[in-house]
């Protein structure tokens, strides 16, 4: 059972450096290899090794800057049953969903469906997210050492094309440059979405524009701290943007060298 995707290197020219192409790729397979399987799985892979039964495998080039087919391949009976339950659509939306999160990005809401298959996997989905953070770096040798845009893309039926990720060189300073701050900040924010199984979502500080990625810190992560994030999110789900409830929380933020705040951890909520 095969997945067909594509990668795209944006090479001005159709030709890369074969060291830090490979690089890239390699990262690629392994991103797609540890993710697939966590899901099918429902928990992580330490290491990947030739008796894996979800590989990936090179097909042929194609025109348009640098171009490869590659291929996921499902060889056990039971991930391959998995997978039909699961879906080719929901596959590969939970495969974006991961990349994403892993690289502080924001994404479009999950569908139910993929909702649903997202908290089935409990604390693995979080730890999942951590473990493909490594090999994201060496995916993104090309994006970090020529500055060119990495898109792994799954093919549907007809034309239609479904982007999974775009790498740059600013998503490469997400995933290297990325470190917890040690101090703790009080901001005034909102809730604008949030999983209440792995305590993650995004928050939108008031007097700004731009929705920024949060967890939840340590002893916080309990159930009456999930209702009240939840009940806000509801709350203003219901009501016009300029009568939306704020939240004061303490966190901690997770900043880039140039003070770009790419997370937030919660580690308090101020009533």
């Amino acid at each position: 059972m095969n997945i067909n995707l594509d990668i795209l290197i944006d090479s001005p020219t159709n030709e890369i450096d074969m060291k830090f192409g490979l690089e890239t790729l390699i990262g690629t397979s392994d991103v797609i290899t540890l993710t697939s399987e966590g899901i099918l799985r429902k928990k992580v892979t330490k290491n990947i090794t030739h008796a894996t039964p979800v590989r990936t495998t090179l097909k042929q080039s194609f025109k348009g800057s640098y171009g490869q087919h590659f291929s996921v391949g499902i060889e056990d009976d039971f991930l391959q049953k998995r997978f039909r339950q699961i879906g080719k659509p929901v596959f590969i939306e939970l495969i974006r969903y991961f990349i994403a999160e892993s690289l502080y990005l924001d994404h479009p809401n999950l569908t139910p469906q993929a909702d649903s298959v997202l908290n089935d996997m409990g604390d693995n989905a979080n730890k999942l997210i951590a473990r493909i953070r490594r090999p994201l770096i060496r995916m993104h040798q090309v994006p970090s050492k020529y500055n060119y845009d990495v898109k792994i893309d799954c093919k549907n039926r007809g034309a239609d094309t479904f982007q999974i990720c775009k790498l740059t060189n600013t998503t490469a300073l997400n995933i290297t440059e990325a470190e917890r701050a040690d101090f703790i900040a009080e901001i005034t924010a909102y809730i604008t979405r949030f999983n209440t199984r792995t305590g993650n979502g995004r928050l939108l500080i008031k007097g700004t524009d731009d929705t920024v990625s949060f967890g939840l810190s340590g002893a916080l992560i309990t159930n009456q701290v999930k209702k009240m994030l939840s009940s806000n999110l509801h709350v203003n789900n219901t009501i016009v943007i300029d009568d939306v409830e704020f939240l004061k929380l303490r966190v901690q933020p997770v900043k880039l060298k140039d003070g770009t705040i790419v997370k937030y951890f919660i580690v308090g909520i101020l009533e």
